[in-house]
């Protein structure tokens, strides 16, 4: 496998090191290496975007509300007093990945304009303690008290079996909630075969959730014959992604439960999935679903 040239892409798959703070589905934050104060964070979205030009609307509203809870938390961690929030684009854009800066300030801390004085800590051992410190606070940081995102109803969402035509849509949902940087929605044509074979194998489908015409959800359903349960027929879920802007507006759960009758339908005794555990709100998701997390789960990554 090449190694990616974008420092933010190794530092997200792990070959590069960092001290990070926020770990998500989309987003995640690290210390900036030569901060401007200590605690200095650097948001960014795990999949590779030069520009904000380039951004999807949703994955922006996601990296600014990142940003909103990791000030708060610095605020809780290092006892400092406001934020500055900054996003260099294509000019002073020192790695060509979108990053927010969230950097904590004090009054009378000298910061003027743009003018960065950059800093240093003392040591791995002071870094890796602050990134510690915003990560705790990160954790008790409270929503402020919102309105409800608007439900959608069930006759508005529209659970079909994927298409060919599908491709590049599904493509771009993969893109917009791995976990690891390997999705490239430029090129749908890779992903053709894929779809090809899974609708052709007998054992398996994607189901996609349509609203307004338009593909806001996917999810893969395999089932497999088990020697246990008497030959009993087991169903495994998996890819389960919706478009950042419509997540909480109840898509997902329709989705999923599309996803249940399917299996009941075909005479599964059980139906499971496995969840990273750095997806907090996907677990609790699932267990609102009826999900149990009752084992743990291994993968292998092969080379």
């Amino acid at each position: 496998m090449t190694e990616s040239p974008c420092l933010f892409d190794r530092i997200l798959d792990g070959s590069a090191p960092a001290h990070t703070v926020l770990d998500e589905a989309t987003v995640a934050g690290f210390l900036d290496v030569r901060p401007v104060f200590k605690g200095h964070t650097l948001v960014v979205p795990r999949t590779h975007v030069e520009t904000v030009a380039d951004l999807g609307r949703g994955v922006l509203g996601e990296l600014m509300e990142a940003g909103r809870r990791v000030a708060a938390a610095q605020r809780t961690a290092l006892g400092c007093t406001g934020t500055l929030f900054a996003l260099n684009d294509i000019v002073s854009q020192s790695v060509p990945h979108v990053h927010l800066h969230v950097v904590p300030r004090t009054r009378g801390d000298g910061l003027r304009g743009f003018m960065w004085p950059r800093t240093k800590y003392a040591n791995e051992a002071e870094a890796a303690a602050t990134a510690s410190s915003i990560r705790r606070a990160l954790d008790a940081v409270t929503s402020t008290p919102q309105q409800p995102e608007e439900q959608v109803a069930p006759d508005q969402v529209l659970v079909r079996d994927a298409l060919p035509v599908d491709t590049a849509r599904l493509a771009q949902l993969l893109a917009g909630g791995t976990l690891r940087a390997v999705e490239d929605p430029s090129d749908p044509a890779a992903y053709e075969p894929a779809l090809a074979e899974i609708l052709a194998a007998g054992n398996a489908t994607i189901l996609v959730a349509e609203v307004g015409g338009r593909v806001m959800g996917m999810c893969q359903l395999i089932w497999f014959r088990h020697l246990q349960e008497r030959g009993g027929l087991c169903a495994e879920l998996e890819s389960v992604h919706v478009d950042a802007a419509m997540r909480s507006h109840g898509v997902g759960g329709i989705l999923v439960e599309a996803a249940v009758s399917r299996a009941e339908a075909l005479g599964c005794y059980r139906i499971q999935l496995t969840s990273h555990r750095s997806r907090v709100d996907a677990r609790r998701f699932y267990e609102r679903h009826g999900f149990e997390p009752s084992h743990v789960g291994f993968k292998r990554y092969l080379p």
